[in-house]
């Protein structure tokens, strides 16, 4: 079932700087987006757009909610399963090196990559950490 609700740009604007992208509770969410201006009956078309648009998604105990609508548990399947064997290869910055492998698994320019790897980050699914193997710091990813 489709939704009514559409979202204006600037209310779009105000959720995808949230700082929180991980929500534990469906609850929590809508009190987000009430706070964000929204009334009450609005606030749960408006959590169903996000998942339609798949802006917001369940991973694990959670929601993620991305500033772009990608599919983040297929991305994080292949994030678990390709990206070791690449990462430290090309010789660039770690982040460089992420957003490259999500742009080119997803067909993304390189800046909305970014975004979605910052969203990752801020979900707690991404973090640089140091890799002994390769010598430096490469990007972990986090399947829920």
């Amino acid at each position: 079932m489709k939704t009514s609700f559409y979202p204006s740009e600037d209310w779009l604007l105000r959720m995808r700087s949230a700082p929180q992208h991980f929500w534990p509770e469906r609850e929590r969410l809508l009190e987000a987006l009430e706070l964000n201006g929204l009334p009450e009956p609005e606030a749960d078309s408006a959590l169903r757009w996000l998942e339609e648009s798949r802006h917001l998604q369940r991973l694990g105990e959670g929601w993620v909610l991305s500033r772009h609508p990608v599919d983040l548990d297929q991305l994080l399947h292949d994030l678990d399963e390709e990206y070791p064997e690449l990462a430290g290869q090309h010789g660039v910055e770690s982040r460089d090196e992420a957003a490259r492998f999500i742009a080119d698994k997803l067909r993304l320019d390189r800046e909305v990559a970014r975004e979605v790897l910052a969203d990752l980050e801020a979900a707690g699914l991404a973090g640089l950490g140091y890799d002994p193997a390769l010598d430096r710091e490469r990007f972990w990813f986090r399947r829920l």
